[in-house]
């Protein structure tokens, strides 16, 4: 008896392909939130870090460095010795001032610092509160917190939580020294309130 060979029919062939597209589809997403909660992670070390040589700047200076706008970048010689750009020289307490990953690349270029508050505003308070607050925009790319450069006085912050989804609104924040001296609001419940 003669064995007859043929290869894979037109429907079984689309079949197979409709299989493959199939699983395909079903792996991006689980990849695309991988990628941002791996992006998550990142900002939190580099605010880690910062937050490390901020306070080993303090040790030696009794003073935080200035307010820093996240547009720094864009003009190197005009901030050179100011805000974090003090962490670079005279003495190197970090290698370099990390980028904040949540930024726009298509409108900011340059890009962009994590944005740095320090000392309060001393016209409004009388004197400077030494406290330090370091945002990212987080996974929304949207600077969701106000008045960052006069913290903790006047300072709104909303704050970053994974569990509202991913890509949920919220800026990552990390703060320290006297914060609790000032007046500002994260989560819109105020931190606490000095008369100054």
């Amino acid at each position: 008896m003669k064995r007859v060979e043929h290869g894979l029919t037109i429907i079984e062939l689309l079949v197979v392909i409709l299989i493959i597209l199939t699983l395909v589809a079903l792996s991006i997403p689980p990849l695309l939130s991988a990628r941002t909660r791996a992006e998550i992670a990142r900002a939190q070390q580099d605010i880690q870090v910062l937050a490390s040589a901020v306070e080993w700047y303090y040790i030696d200076h009794k003073k935080y460095p200035e307010s820093t706008k996240p547009t720094a970048l864009s003009n190197p010689q005009e901030n050179q010795q100011k805000g974090l750009f003090r962490l670079l020289e005279p003495i190197r307490y970090i290698d370099r001032l990390p980028e904040d990953r949540f930024q726009d690349t298509m409108v900011d270029r340059n890009g962009l610092l994590f944005e740095f508050g320090s000392g309060g505003n001393p016209s409004a308070t009388g004197k400077r509160i030494e406290a330090w607050i370091l945002v990212s925009r987080g996974p929304d790319h949207v600077v969701d917190s106000r008045h960052i450069d006069t913290f903790p006085v006047g300072t709104v912050a909303q704050e970053y939580s994974p569990t509202n989804g991913l890509k949920s609104s919220g800026d990552m924040i990390r703060y320290g020294g006297n914060y609790n001296e000032g007046n500002w609001f994260l989560n819109g419940k105020r931190i606490n309130f000095t008369n100054p």
